[in-house]
């Protein structure tokens, strides 16, 4: 578990997932699929689910479990990246995989088979 409070605004605690966890995350990322807007489905599938899935706490003296899409889309920009990085830390199979460079794709090719 790791632990972030954020000048008064927020008092995060961030979980190891769980299962039930890791269902919240899905049903979270699948209200992604009807987004055209490129930056806000990544964020409705990546950044929001995964740091409400494993998170207790407060934001604004609310609960985490009650704050909308879009109260996190407003949130500053300090606080969601730090959030983010605390949940990778603690979550790291969770972290979204960027697709290989071209560079580094050639680089497998031309690198001789391990034994192993």
């Amino acid at each position: 578990m790791k632990t972030l409070e954020f000048s008064g605004l927020a008092r995060l605690e961030v979980h190891a997932a769980t299962t039930k966890s890791g269902m919240k995350r899905g049903q979270l990322s699948a209200s992604a699929k009807d987004e055209t807007e490129p930056l806000l489905w990544y964020a409705r599938r990546f950044m929001y689910p995964d740091c409400l899935a494993c998170t207790t706490g407060e934001l604004n003296g609310k609960p985490v479990a009650e704050l909308t899409f879009e109260e996190y889309m407003e949130l500053p920009d300090q606080l969601t990246e730090a959030w983010l990085a605390a949940v990778y830390e603690v979550n790291p199979h969770w972290a979204p995989k960027l697709p290989e460079s071209n560079a580094e794709q050639e680089e497998k090719k031309a690198s001789p088979p391990s034994s192993g």
